[in-house]
């Protein structure tokens, strides 16, 4: 991957992490599905009055929004709203890499190389460590929701790679057309307080839907999308392992969370298994060319991202 979009890779994922926080504040003045709801109606509108469909088919738009958008953030919600941790949320639902490199191999025939599943597995050990140490781990159903929300990322990373060259930047706003009805729907059916809600709305519970709405679900999945239309899921993946730690970082400096010793390790698993897994070639071609004892500042020169 060229520098540029490793920098959009890591800008989505900062993105992402802090929506952890900020979907916890929403919580606190929504229901979860209607919080949900809100959030692809302002993703929607008023980006769909420039942003036009373009050539991007109608089954890929009502596909993706229905996975992605209805099933992803109505499980992860619920989950979060049944008492699941910011801490652990953002752990559990990185599932969704493992699940993508199972995926990529049996539908797209693209197997991950030895050095990408070293690599993953550095980072899921992080990830186990988070879950360990993750405290109070809210309701079981609560967690088997958002485990469900890791599956559906999965399937619609899978599904935005099989929607080939589209415009993505449409993809993403015109999918957003999708989940406000049915997630309407699923609230008047399992919620109750919504009018109230929207009556007694605060400034951070509308910056809530904006930061959700906007910068979460159309920047950072059109950055997404972008990059899986460029290169193998396998590749794009595991750059969303960075989000638990900075979903831990920005609780703890703005939510008051404690940050201990195993949080910084797994931390360190984390960003070390994605180093791994971005510079596998290289890795490879240093072996093979240069048995000869390592020299630091040609080796640093080798590996040097241009």
């Amino acid at each position: 991957m060229s520098l540029a979009h490793i920098s959009l890779a890591m800008l989505a994922t900062l993105i992402w992490g802090f929506n952890f926080v900020v979907v916890k504040v929403g919580l606190g003045s929504y229901p979860p599905l209607l919080f949900s709801a809100l959030r692809f109606s302002v993703a929607f509108f008023p980006a769909a009055l420039w942003v036009k469909r373009h050539d991007v088919p109608w089954r890929w738009i009502i596909t993706i929004g229905w996975v992605m958008g209805v099933a992803v953030y109505s499980l992860v919600y619920v989950g979060m709203y049944l008492g699941a941790s910011i801490s652990t949320s953002s752990v559990v639902v990185q599932i969704h890499v493992i699940f993508t490199l199972i995926l990529s191999a049996v539908i797209l025939r693209d197997r991950p190389t030895l050095w990408q599943w070293i690599g993953t597995s550095i980072a899921m050990t992080g990830i186990a460590m988070l879950m360990v140490n993750a405290g109070q781990q809210g309701t079981f159903i609560g967690l088997v929701l958002i485990l469900g929300s890791a599956l559906a990322w999965a399937v619609s990373t899978i599904l935005l790679k099989m929607a080939g060259p589209v415009n993505m930047l449409s993809l993403m706003v015109w999918m957003c057309l999708i989940p406000p009805i049915p997630l309407l729907g699923l609230s008047l059916l399992f919620e109750n307080g919504q009018w109230q809600a929207l009556q007694h709305t605060t400034l951070l519970g509308v910056g809530a839907i904006i930061y959700t709405g906007i910068l979460s679900t159309v920047v950072a999945f059109w950055i997404w999308g972008k990059l899986i239309s460029a290169y193998s899921p396998k590749v794009v993946a595991p750059f969303a392992l960075l989000s638990p730690p900075i979903a831990m970082m920005a609780s703890t400096g703005l939510l008051g969370e404690k940050l201990n010793a195993v949080k910084i390790v797994a931390t360190i698993f984390v960003l070390g298994g994605l180093l791994l897994v971005l510079l596998q070639e290289r890795i490879v071609q240093w072996i093979q060319n240069n048995p000869q004892p390592i020299n630091q500042e040609v080796l640093f020169e080798y590996f040097r991202i241009k």
